[in-house]
């Protein structure tokens, strides 16, 4: 191999490695759904409809209707997260954000009205407000805002995640002799809607916890009514609770519910209120609220790494050490 050709391949290899790295570094920022959870109290996609939430709200695209942000629960001020973070646009909007929270938006503010209440507080734009009203009064308004604080998520990521989750099967619910549904006995359930209609459940957390359930079909309707149980308050068995609607396309809770939620790909319509965080293709809240936990779940479960197929620029590394080491014998002979 003559140098001009080495050069070439030595290019290459290297073009090869930086693409790699690049790669890795992007994956890596994206928030896994522990962190995510962790992080807030609710995380949704283009937004419309009414939603109300006492935590961290993160819409990853766009925004139209009443998003009522009332109070901070999940996350601290270390994180740097706002208290409503909008990636996207937010049109014909109804926006309020008490107690001392802030909000991004990563595009335009546009027709919308805008309620601060809570001290002195931010709102940080991407580009910029136009119509609607604002009651500015000591708030901050930046516009055309650079470096925004927004985080990676991937929907598509989660709903793969659901369905690595949702392959780990899990044991059936039993009754107690009272005859309500006891979820626990096990790390991992495994129910239907049909079990989740009507009754009584109480939560018998193995160890005490994390409690992953995963939940079968596409459309349904939640009414069980949760109680303590055994001296353990259900709202604090709750904190380490994952429900993971893995086939789900809407979901409707009638009735108060308990646990994380992950339904990467369902509309979920609130006709009463959660205690949980939520991952979800869309919220909608008719009555009651969105009330957010300390996550204490667990959903990575320390899976051994199954065989992954080697990127194509990670081949072109190893052509290239393959290339540059046979040169090198060759230059040596």
């Amino acid at each position: 191999m003559n140098i001009w050709n080495r050069d070439i391949m030595g290019k290459l290899f290297l073009g090869a490695l930086a693409g790699l790295l690049i790669t890795s570094q992007a994956s890596a920022d994206t928030l896994t759904l522990d962190e995510t959870l962790g992080l807030f109290s609710v995380v949704t996609k283009d937004f419309s409809g009414n939603s109300e939430s006492e935590g961290r709200v993160f819409i990853d695209g766009d925004a139209t209707g009443s998003i009522s942000i009332n109070d901070r629960v999940v996350g601290d001020n270390g994180d740097g997260y706002d208290d409503l973070i909008i990636k996207g646009d937010a049109t014909n909007a109804r926006i309020k954000v008490g107690k001392s929270g802030n909000l991004t938006i990563g595009g335009n503010l546009t027709n919308s009205d805008l309620q601060l209440n809570g001290g002195v507080q931010t709102a940080t734009l991407g580009g910029v407000r136009t119509g609607g009203t604002f009651n500015q009064n000591e708030d901050i308004l930046i516009e055309n805002a650079t470096n925004l604080n927004i985080p990676d998520v991937d929907f598509d990521q989660y709903a793969t995640e659901s369905e690595r989750l949702a392959k780990r099967g899990g044991d059936a619910v039993t009754k107690n002799s009272s005859g309500q549904t006891i979820f626990g006995g096990s790390s991992v359930l495994s129910v239907s809607f049909a079990d989740l209609v009507t009754g009584t459940g109480v939560f018998d957390l193995l160890n005490g916890g994390p409690l992953l359930i995963n939940v079968s079909g596409q459309t349904g309707s939640i009414g069980l009514n949760f109680v303590d149980h055994n001296g353990i308050q259900k709202i604090d068995a709750a904190k380490s609770v994952v429900w993971n609607f893995f086939e789900a396309t809407q979901i409707r809770l009638g009735s108060a519910f308990f646990g994380h939620i992950v339904a990467p790909n369902a509309d979920i319509f609130f006709d009463s209120s959660n205690e949980g965080n939520v991952i979800a293709g869309g919220v909608f809240v008719n009555n009651g609220e969105q009330h957010p936990l300390a996550y204490e779940g667990d959903v990575s479960f320390k899976d051994q790494p199954s065989a992954v197929p080697l990127p194509a620029s990670f081949l072109l590394v190893l052509t290239g050490f393959g290339v540059l080491g046979a040169s090198r014998k060759r230059r040596k002979a």
